[in-house]
């Protein structure tokens, strides 16, 4: 009987020094969050495969996938949230790339592991298309990392720009958009106005003066995709302003 009594008060000694826990809670901010110790976008570049039915639908796009860590860094729950109407199974492939992660490690509260949800963006992004014709003749009109300046363009503008005589006697004043190819050397090609068909009656000389003032630029850093500069259309707007 005497050990029978000394048992329970050792259990209950147990239950009053035990963190006051339930097991089941999940809870969604914590005093330490869950982290993973390692790169997760190493992670999900080297082992995402995409679904080739988005491939061929040229599907892409951001999939937040909701999922539970648990206190022993094992993953649960592992739920696709926001953008899973993107289809293409990127939401499955998503869900997957989480459910398979290495363990994380567990949110803490006051120091005890407890269960924390955790929601985390898995990004699906197509590589450009490799060009059909021979890259020399390719003219992109998007790419990675857009043509840029080399000098102040307002500057330049300032100092180059002629305001046409008869619009400035008539007090005309407006804005043209110039297109134009910034070529893999950096040089400014194919130089015209963008939408010419709305361009008003009154703005020929600006479209003229505005084709000239572009094809006179120096040359650009031109632009690039996958690294490697690339031949590249180009839109300026040129604005003509009375003082």
């Amino acid at each position: 009987m005497k050990q029978f009594i000394q048992c329970c008060l050792c259990l209950f000694t147990l239950a009053q020094t035990a963190p006051a826990q339930n097991n089941k809670e999940v809870y969604k901010v914590v005093d330490n969050m869950p982290k993973a110790p390692y790169n997760m976008g190493t992670y999900l570049s080297n082992h995402v495969q995409y679904p080739q039915a988005a491939i061929d639908s040229g599907i892409q796009g951001k999939v937040y996938v909701q999922f539970i860590v648990e206190t022993d860094s094992s993953i649960s729950n592992v739920k696709a949230t926001r953008g899973a109407e993107l289809g293409g199974g990127l939401p499955a492939e998503a869900e997957r790339l989480v459910r398979e992660m290495p363990k994380w490690a567990p949110g803490t509260q006051k120091g005890v592991p407890v269960r924390v949800y955790f929601t985390m963006p898995v990004n699906f992004k197509l590589e450009a298309p490799e060009p059909k014709t021979k890259p020399d003749t390719v003219i992109y009109e998007k790419v990675d990392d857009l043509p840029s300046k080399t000098y102040d363009w307002n500057v330049y503008i300032r100092k180059n720009l002629k305001y046409p005589e008869r619009s400035k006697d008539m007090g005309i004043q407006g804005k043209v958009y110039v297109r134009f190819v910034v070529k893999k050397d950096g040089s400014i090609a194919d130089v015209s106005i963008a939408n010419p068909a709305d361009l008003p009656a009154n703005y020929t000389q600006f479209a003229a003066e505005a084709v000239r003032v572009v094809k006179s630029m120096p040359p650009w850093i031109p632009g690039k995709l996958n690294g490697v500069p690339v031949d590249c259309y180009f839109t300026v707007p040129i604005n003509f302003r009375l003082e």
